[in-house]
């Protein structure tokens, strides 16, 4: 109860402040954190004011797994069955973009280093800063939208690139209302 008023109160002072906020939750495997996470998300669920929730866990093995976590909700967002054909994804994501971000230049740069999580392949096309970037202001736009809850599970098998993208989230969009929770055994 006490750990969940906190993720509340943390949740609450992101939308007063329009300001981003990130917590971890580390504890041992079975300790409760992903039931944690889903009173928080059953808490803002109830709230009369839409949230944006997103969730993504850290798979531990696997190929092109390196910002999994991030594709999923990405293509949770934009309404994307999992093992849809490349088009018809891309059709959502483009669709979802749009509802988005209003201004076309912005748009037009996002979008294909947004699709880069739809094929972990395509990354090397574009510059990690770039992607970052690009990514991060997805989800500003998301937060623009209505507050934005990321919560990032089973950490301690992220890759360094996804907990890099984490802290470049959390230190660039302090002036959107995004709470970011980690959660991760003591190992990460």
């Amino acid at each position: 109860d006490r750990e969940l008023a906190e993720l509340v109160h943390l949740y609450h002072r992101a939308v007063a402040d329009g300001r981003g906020r990130l917590v971890s939750v580390l504890g041992i495997a079975g300790i409760g954190k992903s039931r944690l996470a889903w009173e928080l998300e059953r808490h803002l669920d109830a709230l009369a004011e839409p949230v944006a929730l997103h969730v993504g866990r850290a798979p531990a093995y696997g190929e092109g797994i390196t910002f999994a976590p991030l594709a999923e909700m990405v293509r949770r967002r934009a309404r994307i069955s999992e093992g849809a054909e490349t088009e018809i994804a891309l059709r959502h994501l483009d669709a979802t973009i749009r509802e988005l971000v209003p201004d076309d230049a912005e748009r037009q740069w996002i979008q294909p280093r947004l699709a880069t999580l739809m094929d972990p392949a395509s990354h090397l096309a574009f510059e990690r800063d770039e992607l970052f970037a690009a990514w991060r202001r997805f989800f500003e736009r998301v937060a623009e939208w209505a507050p934005a809850l990321l919560v990032f599970e089973d950490l301690q098998w992220a890759d360094a690139a996804l907990l890099d993208f984490i802290d470049n989230l959390a230190t660039w969009s302090r002036r959107h209302p995004i709470l970011i929770v980690a959660l991760a055994r003591p190992e990460l």
